[in-house]
C-alpha cells in the first residue's frame, strides 16, 4: 500500500504566535499518509511543526521529523560556515 506524506511549508520573516501554535498541533495522520505543516522562521531560523507523533502513524513519524529537520533548514540557519 502506498502512503503519501504532505509537508506544506510556510517561509516567513514574521510569524504570528497563533500560526506557530497551529503548526505545532496540526499534524494529521491516516492509514493513507500524513499531513505535517511546517513554518520556517527566517528571523530566528526556527522550525515550527508538531514535535510529538500523532497516534496513527507514530511509528513512521520519526522519519518525517528527521526529513524536516535535515532538509528544511539551510546551513546558514544552522550556523555552519562554509569554507571553499
Amino acid at each position: 500500500m502506498a502512503r503519501l506524506t504532505t509537508i506544506p511549508v510556510l517561509v516567513a520573516k514574521n510569524v504570528d504566535q497563533e500560526a506557530k501554535e497551529w503548526a505545532e498541533d496540526s499534524a494529521k495522520a491516516a492509514w493513507g499518509g500524513m499531513f505535517v505543516p511546517v513554518i520556517v522562521n527566517l528571523d530566528t531560523g526556527e522550525l515550527d511543526f508538531q514535535k510529538h507523533a500523532p497516534f496513527i502513524g507514530r511509528i513512521a513519524y520519526h522519519h518525517v521529523r528527521a526529513f524536516i529537520e535535515r532538509y528544511l533548514v539551510t546551513e546558514a540557519m544552522r550556523g555552519i560556515e562554509r569554507t571553499e
